[in-house]
């Protein structure tokens, strides 16, 4: 995805449309080959299989606090300096994970992350596909109530919320990252089945 697993100076020119893009063509690519896709992402990439699941008839999907709101960032809005703000520590309850991020985020990447999660705050009434919302009662990047919002404005049919309640906000790291590997599979595999029935 554009601006990530590079450096910082290549996410500071990153623009979250083509973060949405990527998501878009990976579905796509997947879909040309796969009987069933689903699309799962955790924080911001919560919000970018939300906005795909707008456009897109997913067949599921997973998020894990997803972001719509990060308030320790609300400070930056349309700001440009500093240029970059220091990463910080990862919000994992686990001593042992080590999550790789930046050491420092870009200024510019912040405000594309605020854009994008109110963009997919204003579409969550048009996501109608199953959806499983992993979130954490004790997470310190993110505001739970985000799950919560979710789950309350969508209008898909079969939606469920999952805690973490041995989590941070980087969960898929973290204690219970077990549980969301288990729980997303028996997820995926009640869906996959329901659909091989229906046809």
């Amino acid at each position: 995805m554009a601006g990530h697993g590079t450096d910082e100076y290549e996410m500071e020119t990153s623009h979250y449309q083509e973060w949405i893009q990527d998501v878009e063509m990976a579905y796509a690519k997947l879909k040309r080959t796969c009987t069933h896709v689903f699309a799962m992402g955790q924080s911001m990439g919560g919000a970018l299989v939300l906005d795909l699941a707008t456009k897109f008839a997913c067949d599921g999907i997973l998020t894990i606090n997803a972001a719509l709101q990060v308030p320790e960032y609300e400070r930056y809005r349309n700001q440009s300096v500093p240029r970059f703000i220091p990463e910080g520590e990862p919000d994992i309850k686990d001593d042992i994970p080590k999550e790789i991020t930046y050491d420092q985020v870009p200024s510019k990447a912040i405000n594309q992350l605020l854009d994008i999660m109110e963009h997919t705050s204003q579409k969550l009434i048009d996501v109608t596909c199953p959806i499983l919302i992993f979130h954490s009662p004790e997470d310190h990047v993110v505001p739970d109530s985000c799950s919560y919002q979710i789950y309350d404005t969508v209008l898909s049919g079969d939606k469920e919320m999952a805690r973490l309640e041995n989590s941070y906000h980087v969960a898929s790291l973290d204690h219970d990252k077990d549980h969301i590997i288990e729980h997303s599979y028996q997820f995926i595999q009640r869906l996959s089945k329901r659909e091989i029935i229906a046809s």
